[in-house]
């Protein structure tokens, strides 16, 4: 349980990103985009924080039952994530961001894969992954509260969706 513990005040004892990083003009709903700011300051209720409140919870991610669920876990490192993230990258075009190293924090990872994406789409882009957290997020809740699971290419393309309904309900025409 050590370590655990350890895991969870390294975890959430890092600083946030910057107050310029483009969540607030990110292409995709203003709930995402908040929940995005909120997982990026690290203070979505994933087990690590939920144990900072004394609620009783199981410690592992709900994705892959196998590491402690902190939100860069979840959201990153998880392997079902990894696996979900892969399919979205391919269906979406994105292997431009491929060789992007997946070691930091989510904010930093963000960071590289953004300076790989032309300038003119980095705002679809950065929706994309705000879309994509928030589907991670849904899943992991679905898991946790109704005790159902998708595979990860069901939740990538839930993802897909809601870029492609993003898009058409703010097109102009």
């Amino acid at each position: 349980m050590g370590n655990i513990q350890q895991k969870v005040l390294t975890e959430s004892s890092s600083k946030g990103p910057s107050a310029s990083m483009p969540v607030w003009r990110a292409k995709a709903e203003a709930k995402c985009r908040f929940f995005a700011w909120t997982l990026l300051h690290k203070k979505i209720l994933t087990a690590n924080n939920l144990i900072k409140r004394h609620w009783p919870n199981d410690l592992i991610c709900k994705l892959c039952s196998n590491e402690l669920e902190t939100p860069t876990h979840l959201c990153k490192d998880c392997d079902f994530t990894k696996q979900a993230w892969a399919f979205l990258k391919q269906w979406l075009g994105l292997t431009v961001i491929d060789n992007i190293g997946i070691n930091g924090s989510l904010h930093s990872y963000w960071r590289r894969c953004r300076t790989k994406i032309d300038k003119s789409q980095r705002k679809t882009f950065d929706g994309v992954m705000i879309y994509f957290w928030w589907n991670i997020w849904k899943e992991r809740n679905r898991r946790t509260f109704e005790n159902k699971s998708l595979q990860p290419k069901e939740v990538a393309f839930l993802c897909k969706e809601d870029v492609e309904q993003y898009q058409a309900a703010t097109r102009s025409y």
